[in-house]
Parts: C-alpha cells; sequence; structure tokens
C-alpha cells in the first residue's frame, strides 16, 4: 500500500506539472516531482520515497522533455537534470529517513526514561505507603492485643467497668484501623478514576450539621461553632463524598489542635460558586508551600504525636477537583489555619 501511495503521489505531481506546463519551463517543472519525494519520504518511508524518485524522473522524461511521450531525449543536457534530479530526490528521501530514524529512536527513549521515571515513582509510593500504614497500625494494633490478652487472661480479674473500658479500647482502636484502611482504599479509588459522582442538589447547611455530629465524639473539650448565613443556596454535589471532605478537615483539626481550642465551620456563596471552610485557633499551617499539605503521606506540626496517614488532605482535593473546584490552606487570624473548598453551585455542563 505505501509503494502504491508513492506512485499516485508521482501521478498527481504530474497531473499538477502538467497544469503548469503552459506557463513554465520543463526544468522548474522538476521541482514539484521533487516535492512529492519530500512528501513520500515524510509520510511513506525511505522505500516508497525511492520509488517515487524514480517513477518522478521517468514521468518527467516521458511527459515534458522533447520529443513528449517517449523516453528518447533529443537534447543531452536533459540527462544531467535528470541525474541531478533523481540524487536530489534520493538524498532527500534518505535525509528525511534519518531524521524519522532518530525522531522514534528518541521517542522510545523518552518514554523508557518515563517509564522507568513511573516505576521509580510507584516502587517509592508503595515503600512510602507499607512504612506509613504499618507506622499507623502499629499502635493500636498494640492496643487490641493487649486489651484482647488482658481480657482473655483467667488470672486477671476485671469488674464490669474495666471489662467495658477494654472492651471500649478494642473497638476505638479498629475503628481507627478500619478508617485508615477505607483512607488508602478511597484514595486510590480516586486517584484512579473509579470515582462516580451521585450529584444531587443539596443543603450546605445540612451536610455541615452532619459532618460537624459524626466528628463530635472526637472532638473531646474543643468546641465548634457552624457560621452559615441562612441565605446559602443549594449545591449540586454528591453529598456523601463532601461531608466526607468536611470530616476529614475536621478531623484534621482535632489532630493539631491542643484540647479547649476552637473550630469553626462556615460558608459564603457568590455568583455561581461557593466556599466551604474550616478553621481552628491552633498552631497555624507549618512553613513552607501549603500547598504540599494536599500531597499524600504529608503531615503537619508534630508529626510523630498526630496519628493518621497523611491521606485526609489528599482526598479532601481529589473530592474538589471532581466537582469541578479547588481547596487551598491560608492562614487564620489571629492565629490557627483555614481550609477552604471552592465548589460551583452546578454541575459542569
Amino acid at each position: 500500500m505505501r509503494y502504491a501511495a508513492a506512485l499516485a503521489l508521482t501521478l498527481a505531481c504530474t497531473g499538477a506539472a502538467a497544469l503548469l506546463d503552459r506557463w513554465v519551463e520543463p526544468t522548474n517543472l522538476v521541482m514539484i516531482y521533487l516535492l512529492g519525494t519530500t512528501l513520500a519520504a515524510l509520510r511513506l518511508g525511505r522505500g516508497p520515497a525511492c520509488v517515487n524518485a524514480m517513477a518522478g524522473v521517468a514521468a518527467f522524461d516521458f511527459c515534458f522533455v522533447r520529443p513528449r511521450f517517449t523516453f528518447a531525449v533529443a537534447d543531452a543536457q536533459y540527462l544531467i537534470t535528470f541525474a541531478v534530479m533523481f540524487v536530489v530526490a534520493l538524498t532527500i528521501a534518505t535525509l528525511v529517513a534519518r531524521v524519522r530514524e532518530r525522531e522514534a529512536e528518541r521517542l522510545r527513549l523518552a518514554e523508557a526514561a518515563s517509564q522507568a521515571r513511573l516505576e521509580r515513582e510507584s516502587e517509592a509510593l508503595r515503600n512510602t505507603l507499607l512504612a506509613s500504614i504499618s507506622h499507623d497500625l502499629r499502635t493500636p494494633l498494640a492496643v487490641i492485643a493487649g486489651a484482647s490478652s488482658a481480657l482473655s487472661d483467667p488470672t486477671l480479674q476485671f469488674d464490669a467497668a474495666q471489662r467495658a473500658r477494654l472492651a471500649a479500647g478494642i473497638e476505638t482502636k479498629a475503628r481507627e484501623m478500619s478508617e485508615l484502611v477505607s483512607n488508602v482504599l478511597d484514595l486510590m479509588r480516586y486517584e484512579h478514576g473509579g470515582l462516580a459522582l451521585n450529584r444531587d442538589w443539596q443543603s450546605i447547611e445540612e451536610i455541615a450539621a452532619l459532618a460537624v455530629e459524626r466528628a463530635r465524639a472526637g472532638l473531646g473539650s474543643r468546641s465548634v461553632e457552624l457560621q452559615l448565613p441562612g441565605d446559602l443556596p443549594p449545591l449540586q454535589v454528591d453529598a456523601s463524598l463532601l461531608m466526607q471532605a468536611l470530616g476529614n478537615l475536621l478531623d484534621n483539626c482535632i489532630r493539631h489542635t491542643p484540647p479547649h481550642t476552637h473550630i469553626r465551620v462556615g460558608a459564603v456563596a457568590g455568583s455561581g460558586w461557593a466556599r466551604i471552610w474550616v478553621e481552628d485557633d491552633g498552631e497555624g499551617l507549618p512553613p513552607g508551600e501549603t500547598e504540599r499539605l494536599f500531597s499524600k503521606f504529608q503531615h503537619g506540626h508534630k508529626e510523630a504525636n498526630t496519628g493518621g496517614a497523611g491521606l485526609g488532605l489528599a482526598i479532601c482535593r481529589a473530592v474538589a477537583l471532581a466537582h469541578g473546584g479547588e481547596i487551598r490552606a491560608s492562614a487564620a487570624l489571629p492565629h490557627g489555619a483555614r481550609f477552604t473548598i471552592e465548589l460551583p453551585l452546578a454541575a459542569p455542563t
């Protein structure tokens, strides 16, 4: 097919030359055939380009060199023209073929380098994931093992209250492990295109109130204030995902603030968008680029004491992006940290 296309290109060049023959000298028609050879080299390869060059010389001789419609040549100077035409055509074909080969080699090397880089990043991600999960699972597993061992030891006698505390500790730590695994699975699903939004018109006030209610068990002595105007418009969002994002932001505040601090959840709406924010009056953001906080396995202050695998904010970003929005971190006044999710009121059409 490529060689047939090269011959068809020669016929096309002959047709174009025939149209110009009345106004152009025959030697200038050679340029049309050289253009055809160049196109053949670019699109079809070296072999078809060589066939196009030979067919072009033959067609030029037969159709435009006197005596016409014969391969006889009345003027010997045309033999030089044929030779130069053929050599130039072959040179063009060879040069273009070499350029294509070098470009193909460059792309192959670039693809190999990119694949190697992706493999290194994947390996680093797996190692980081395993290290982070193993670190964050070690404490609850130790608590569960210790409590269950104590409960099953016949030499130890516990009253009802003590047994209840040990059982509650097992339940709490098991829930922490379940949440950690769920966060890992959710983030993997979000980042691999498995996030299907179940959009519906939802009340911002209801979503924020439910998120606060779910986080209340972990608040301890911290207080939460809802700053939600009464005229907020509804959002066309996936309520469960947005509630998960707000829950992660509240959990982040709980992890990084001391007891008796104050957390505020608020919202404001504009033309076609809404901003929902969660802020605290704790130590504030860690120094450095705030965007890195939304990367996987990133922690704020006192990393060793806060717990968590550093996935909560990454999940928040995935949820915001899936809704066509964004999330950012900033300093709260007079001190503390604020995380703002900005979303379009309606789904993009």
